[in-house]
């Protein structure tokens, strides 16, 4: 019986669902170990986690050696959106020099993951 006293109607609903799914699934038969394994997993492996990262480490790294400018301007495109013209008018600069800062910052933190993950420094 639903008491609006004790609660609201969805979480009532909800409850009755969910009990009645648990009870479905009970009365089903166990799993076996082969049926189990059929079961496919979309999760990443744990060394797959592992190595991303490590890449991510690689990057951030990467990221603190550029200057404050190529850092700044790298966050305000990639995490805040900005396009290169925006950020070119913000800073009072032509269009192509930002694509020019931007290029440049790119390859440096590519080339130094790059160098990293091969084991050498140039």
């Amino acid at each position: 019986q639903f008491d609006p006293e004790r609660g609201s109607s969805i979480a009532w609903l909800s409850a009755i669902a969910r009990n009645r799914s648990l009870d479905w699934r009970r009365s089903q038969r166990p799993m076996t170990n082969d049926e189990l394994d059929q079961i496919e997993d979309d999760a990443p492996s744990a060394l797959d986690a592992v190595i991303k990262q490590q890449q991510w480490q690689r990057v951030l790294k990467e990221l603190a050696q550029l200057s404050a400018r190529e850092r700044e301007h790298l966050h305000a495109a990639f995490v805040d959106g900005k396009s290169y013209d925006a950020l070119a008018k913000r800073d009072g600069i032509p269009l192509g020099t930002m694509k020019s800062w931007m290029r440049r910052a790119l390859m440096k933190v590519r080339s130094a993951v790059e160098e990293q993950a091969l084991g050498y420094r140039a």
